[in-house]
């Protein structure tokens, strides 16, 4: 009796033990769960704070694009209204006016075209010395003093002179 009663009891102890491990089993279970979805939740707030970020910047970039564009816009605009003053300015003045690029005309006025009685066609891409006698007035030399007020041009704006110059006929 004494040994059935110690395997009862060994039984008893064992199948306390074993339950014990169960919920203890269970209870280890359910805490890798829990912190498998905590991991979880952490990585889908990531994402969240990411994609976020990402709206933002785009947002911000839209914005940055827009002003960009709006502002190009305007100063289009007012590129096109000097544009049309300079034009205006150009086309209407009393005196020919000539733009030069490597002493070769690149751009005339009309009073250049009324004056040497030639279009603009046929003085684009020429030099202005293919327009002047070899002495000017004053007895200088065309060229010399040609190049001189390019010269001056260059270095400090606008020049305004006067210039002797052959017309188409020769006259």
């Amino acid at each position: 009796q004494w040994l059935e009663l110690k395997k009862e009891l060994i039984k008893k102890r064992n199948h306390k033990q074993v339950n014990l491990m169960s919920v203890k089993y269970q209870m280890e279970k359910k805490e890798l769960e829990i912190q498998s979805l905590k991991k979880s939740l952490e990585a889908d707030r990531m994402i969240r704070v990411f994609l976020w970020g990402i709206v933002v910047l785009a947002v911000v970039l839209a914005g940055v694009l827009i002003n960009r564009f709006y502002t190009r816009k305007k100063a289009n605009r007012r590129l096109e209204q000097e544009e049309i003053k300079y034009r205006s300015l150009f086309s209407g003045a009393g005196d020919a006016i000539l733009l030069m690029k490597d002493d070769v005309i690149i751009d005339c006025n009309k009073k250049t075209e009324d004056l040497s009685d030639e279009t603009r066609d046929e003085i684009i891409g020429r030099t202005f010395l293919e327009f002047s006698p070899p002495q000017q007035p004053d007895g200088r030399n065309s060229e010399e003093l040609g190049r001189e007020m390019l010269e001056r041009a260059k270095s400090g704006g606008p020049q305004r002179f006067y210039w002797r110059i052959i017309k188409k006929d020769g006259t």
